[in-house]
């Protein structure tokens, strides 16, 4: 059988606007992110989307991103630390190109203090086949930057298996309410990769 696994970007806060690396940090959407979490919840209900599951990172963020979809979809939320947002040590807090983020959040960079990224890639890894194998359907997953930019990391590298044939998709930021959509074939323990919505910029 084949589950669907919808792996979201929060909505935009403001640090996100600013160009501030959030990590842990306690930030809250903005009126562009709230209203981004509504589109995205009614846009899904719109497609059809049948989500019969969701869970969500523990950060404000992430939370306030899910419960315009728990309103929508009628479903409690799942909170699960391991979709945190990187910890970013002494870099947390602080303005950075969008590409240094980038970097950092993905686990391409070590900043001081930081969560090792070989850490964040076992977490990430661990949550990702924790949701696929208990898959209801559709399942939303409510996250960050860097673990979806993790995500493809690992896609890379093999350490996620993908279905026979199938090229790994480039390491690049999802948009705020963009979505990481994976179909995922319980039998085999394989994903595919049915689209990423790229950020034009970043901001985790």
């Amino acid at each position: 059988m084949i589950h669907q696994l919808l792996l979201i970007r929060h909505g935009q806060t403001d640090d996100n606007a600013a160009g501030i690396i959030q990590g842990h940090n306690p930030t809250s959407l903005n009126a562009t992110g709230r209203r981004e979490a509504r589109r995205l919840a009614e846009s899904l209900a719109d497609q059809g989307v049948c989500a019969r599951r969701l869970v969500s990172s523990d950060l404000a963020r992430a939370l306030q991103t899910a419960d315009s979809l728990a309103e929508q979809f009628d479903l409690p939320i799942e909170v699960n630390i391991a979709w945190r947002e990187r910890y970013f040590g002494s870099l947390q807090g602080r303005p950075l190109s969008a590409g240094d983020i980038w970097l950092a959040a993905g686990g391409q960079s070590e900043p001081p203090g930081a969560e090792p990224s070989e850490q964040m890639a076992v977490r990430v890894r661990r949550a990702l086949l924790e949701v696929a194998q208990n898959a209801a359907d559709c399942t939303l997953v409510v996250t960050h930057g860097g673990p979806l930019r993790m995500i493809l990391r690992l896609m890379q590298s093999g350490l996620i298996p993908l279905a026979e044939g199938q090229t790994p998709p480039p390491v690049q930021p999802i948009r705020n309410c963009g979505m990481l959509r994976l179909n995922y074939e319980r039998g085999d323990g394989r994903f595919v990769v049915v689209s990423v919505d790229v950020a034009e910029r970043g901001g985790e």
